[in-house]
């Protein structure tokens, strides 16, 4: 059965803003600081060749007292593809002090393996408070082979709540064969609603032969999105099947 992946910058309900503002509400929620309204008016300008003006707007967004929380105007530039000027704007609002925007940028250059340049930036956001930088700061180490450290700094994001570590805690706990803990970390995870930790504590009990609530954790993940959750839940659908088709054949033998 098909364990955990990782985790990453994905959020997207902070996004919400309508996109067919006329050009006088667009402009006066632009200057409001809405950052939605500063995005689109930025990219109009653009196109009119006001390279400057556009960029002063943006500026703008990603400082610690704008409006807006200074990490969004990166996220509609990645959520619309543009992922390098997602970067540049992450990086200035981080500058700015904001963690939330170094978590943000600190994750993508992981997912580069930029490791160097990826852990100034997730230290920051997690010295900060942040428990998905803290946990993405691990993963650096762990993916270095750096163990004790990234034991550290799951840890740290596990005790702050987030699931994410407490996932990837639960994953190294796992390979060393503290199951028991693991187990407890998977399971405090999946009943928050972490579709990792229910793929991965189905495992766990799958693997001790309690297939019945494995089934139940793999449903749990599966409805949740997670497609390794689907595959392990599938298979073992299949391996019922075949046992039920065994055991009748056998039946129809002996009787």
């Amino acid at each position: 059965m098909d364990d955990a992946r990782a985790e990453g910058p994905g959020e997207g309900g902070e996004l919400a803003g309508r996109t067919d503002l006329p050009e006088p509400s667009l402009q006066l929620a632009a200057d409001a600081g809405v950052v939605q309204a500063v995005y689109l008016l930025g990219l109009r300008l653009r196109q009119q060749g006001a390279h400057q003006e556009a960029d002063s707007r943006f500026l703008r967004t990603t400082r610690t007292d704008s409006p807006g929380e200074p990490h969004l105007l990166g996220m509609l530039f990645y959520r619309d593809g543009d992922h390098a000027e997602a970067e540049v704007w992450w990086q200035r609002a981080a500058e700015a002090g904001h963690a939330r925007a170094a978590f943000l940028l600190g994750s993508v250059l992981k997912e580069r393996g930029e490791f160097a340049t990826a852990e100034i930036w997730l230290r920051r956001a997690a010295d900060s408070g942040d428990a998905e930088a803290a946990a993405n700061l691990g993963v650096v180490f762990r993916d270095q082979g750096e163990l004790r450290e990234a034991e550290s700094w799951f840890r740290r994001s596990a005790e702050a709540g987030s699931s994410v570590g407490e996932v990837v805690l639960g994953l190294l706990l796992k390979q060393r064969g503290e199951l028991e803990e693991a187990e407890s970390l998977f399971r405090r995870a999946a009943e928050a609603g972490n579709a990792d930790a229910a793929n991965n504590l189905g495992n766990l009990l799958h693997n001790r032969g309690e297939v019945g609530e494995a089934e139940t954790w793999f449903r749990r993940g599966a409805e949740a999105g997670n497609p390794l959750a689907a595959g392990n839940l599938e298979a073992l659908r299949r391996q019922y099947r075949w046992r039920l088709w065994w055991h009748r054949r056998r039946w129809k033998k002996t009787g």
